[in-house]
């Protein structure tokens, strides 16, 4: 009988030696701390800019003078330059406009105006940054001969660009003829403007220019 009274007691205490040692644990394991780091990576993005700009004297009025047929006017310089920090693709487009004729495909025909251009990068001191000339220095060429042949030199199709970085610029050196045997009395006091757009787009593969 006292035997199975100790055991009874024996196993009763060990029950309540694994109940403190538990209650002991959880206790612990509410209170204990363990060892954490963590660390946070700061930056930011820096978007570039595109932008186009002219020289002054191009922002006025350019005035050529008072020509006759067979005469070249005075040349005019103007600069297109990146003004950006992203580079650029350019493209040019000359147009002429008459203020005081009514210019159809007969007589007036706005195509007795040839233009004269040499167009550099950057400037005219090295030959090597010669981008287009005119075929014909002394009698000029059709405006939209021109205009082809200077895109074509600009940003060939299936071709490699021309790429201009920031500050460089496409110097444009312009000289405009009356052609003596497509001119006639109708051209007298003609007033002309000269529209000379230049755009730009991307240095990326798809990039367009702006409509």
């Amino acid at each position: 009988m006292n035997k199975f009274i100790n055991t009874f007691n024996n196993k009763k205490l060990l029950a309540s030696l694994i109940l403190f040692a538990l209650t002991v644990l959880l206790a612990g394991a509410s209170t204990y701390t363990w060892f954490t780091a963590s660390v946070v990576s700061s930056g930011k993005i820096q978007v570039g800019t595109f932008k186009l700009d002219i020289n002054d004297e191009a922002k006025a009025v350019i005035d050529l003078g008072k020509i006759q047929p067979g005469e070249a006017s005075a040349e005019k310089v103007i600069y297109f330059s990146n003004a950006g920090n992203l580079d650029m693709v350019l493209m040019g487009n000359l147009n002429l406009l008459s203020e005081d004729k009514v210019f159809n495909n007969g007589v007036g025909d706005i195509n007795a105006y040839k233009i004269i251009a040499k167009i550099y990068k950057n400037n005219d001191m090295d030959p090597n940054n010669l981008i287009y000339e005119t075929a014909d220095s002394k009698l000029g060429e059709p405006i939209v001969t021109f205009n082809s042949g200077l895109n074509n030199n600009l940003d060939p199709q299936g071709g490699v660009p021309k790429v201009f970085a920031s500050n460089e610029k496409l110097v444009c050196k312009f000289r405009f003829l009356l052609d003596s045997s497509l001119a006639n009395n109708t051209h007298q006091g003609d007033d002309v403007n000269i529209i000379f757009e230049v755009k730009a787009r991307q240095n990326i593969a798809g990039a367009v220019y702006s409509e």
